[in-house]
């Protein structure tokens, strides 16, 4: 309960400012060599639409891509019917190589979406070792590169000094 708070965490005046939202939260591990299912089920103050639900989400998932960086890729991938994770956790590219493309298990796959009135249910798959630490510590160098933090004959110490 306590990450996800910090998860919707807004910035105001350059401070992060935890959520405060009022939530319950049941787990139950399932022993898996990859990837991770979630299911969620959310209760909001009025009645929602799914359409509204999904245009968010593209809108959140569209901006989120930066086509400067090969590891980058749409990060919500819809799946119409019921997920699978050994299938969905490859979320992101037509291959299930990251050797190959970058995008490999690099997006999250959401689908099983269901709106009741103020309540709504989805389950989400995402890949455990590549889109965590690993992926994002690529796209990490991927966004110093691109920005001109760095460039392939600086190094990180050479970059600090010469800022300072």
């Amino acid at each position: 309960m306590r990450e996800l708070n910090k998860i919707l965490a807004k910035k105001y005046d350059g401070i992060f400012q935890e959520a405060n939202l009022g939530s319950k939260v049941w787990c139950s591990r399932v022993n898996r060599e990859y990837g991770h299912l979630a299911s969620i089920e959310v209760e909001f103050t009025n009645e929602v639409s799914v359409y509204k639900i999904i245009e968010e989400w593209q809108k959140y998932s569209s901006e989120s891509f930066d086509s400067r960086l090969p590891s980058s890729t749409r990060i919500i991938n819809f799946v119409d019917g019921k997920l699978d994770v050994e299938e969905h956790r490859w979320s992101g590219s037509e291959s299930r190589n990251p050797v190959e493309d970058l995008c490999a298990a690099m997006a999250v796959s959401i689908g099983e979406i269901e709106v009741t009135g103020k309540k709504l249910r989805f389950k989400v798959v995402s890949d455990n070792t590549i889109l965590g630490a690993a992926g994002y510590g690529v796209l990490l160098a991927e966004l110093i590169l691109a920005d001109g933090i760095l460039d392939n004959s600086t190094t990180l110490i050479d970059s600090l000094q010469n800022n300072n």
